[in-house]
């Protein structure tokens, strides 16, 4: 009786060891799968915290790009008048000398009052703003030739900004990839670790219910050996039953000593179910 005892006792102790290894195991896996939560989140906001830089998110592009719209615009060109002025200043000053020049040499020689002199001066006067008006249509074509370059330099500008557009859409769907395909591989870690759990509680199950058949074996022996001995009939296998936990309510004759064959079909029935 005592030996019967010891080797439900010790069934009971290998499953109480495989439970808390179960438990033991889904704790690991859980802190697994939290971690691997993190680092996925850790990567999705470095995604979020490091957009492609465009070119027009540059402060310099913008500042070029708001230079280029001014001198389409017509600002910040060459200034033709400003620039023109000093040197039509200079200009007329010096055919005021010239004009000097020109009557004093027809008075020295007699012409004081004659048409050539006035002539001659009328001539230089009308090189001199001749000069200033080709100084004027030359910064005038500069002027223009700034608007073109502008122009042409603007195009340069949108065809970066659409470059860098298509290079930040590549960006972010490889960033979605590589997002997606680490999220496929967690969830597939996760699912095994799930299917690793279920196995071994369906091993645990499985091991359970054959422990259990093995005691109910144990016990029916216990029962013919009580029964032999002369020890109390169902005292003596009831005493076994309620050291072990085991309740045997249902069968009918325990108190004559018989063999509890309910409850060994019962556990048959349930390994068989947990074996499928």
């Amino acid at each position: 009786m005592a030996n019967i005892l010891s080797r439900l006792l010790g069934h009971t102790k290998q499953e109480n060891a495989a439970n808390d290894a179960l438990v033991m195991q889904q704790k690991s896996l859980e802190q697994a799968k939290k971690e691997r939560q993190s680092v996925l989140d850790r990567m999705k906001q470095a995604v979020l915290n490091n957009p492609y830089p465009t070119y027009l998110s540059t402060s310099p592009a913008q500042e070029y790009q708001k230079t280029l719209q001014d001198r389409m615009a017509g600002k910040g060109l060459i200034d033709v008048n400003a620039e023109t002025a000093p040197y039509a200043t200079q200009r007329r000053s010096g055919l005021e000398k010239e004009n000097a020049v020109i009557s004093s040499a027809a008075s020295a020689r007699g012409l004081g009052r004659s048409t050539i002199p006035v002539s001659q001066i009328g001539q230089a006067s009308q090189a001199a703003e001749r000069d200033i008006a080709e100084r004027m249509s030359d910064l005038e074509l500069a002027r223009q030739e700034q608007i073109g370059t502008a122009v042409n330099q603007y195009g340069g500008v949108a065809a970066n900004e659409a470059n860098s557009q298509v290079g930040r859409v590549n960006y972010n769907v490889g960033n979605e990839g590589d997002l997606s395909n680490l999220e496929l591989g967690i969830s597939g870690k996760n699912q095994t670790d799930t299917n690793s759990i279920g196995n071994l509680i369906k091993q645990n199950g499985a091991e359970a219910a054959a422990n259990q058949l093995v005691r109910f074996e144990m016990v029916k022996q216990g029962i013919l050996a009580a029964v032999s001995a002369g020890a109390g009939g169902a005292g003596g296998a009831s005493g076994i039953a309620g050291a072990e936990g085991l309740s045997y309510s249902k069968i009918p004759g325990l108190s004559n000593g018989l063999q509890n064959e309910f409850a060994i079909q019962d556990a048959k029935r349930n390994l068989s179910l947990v074996n499928r």
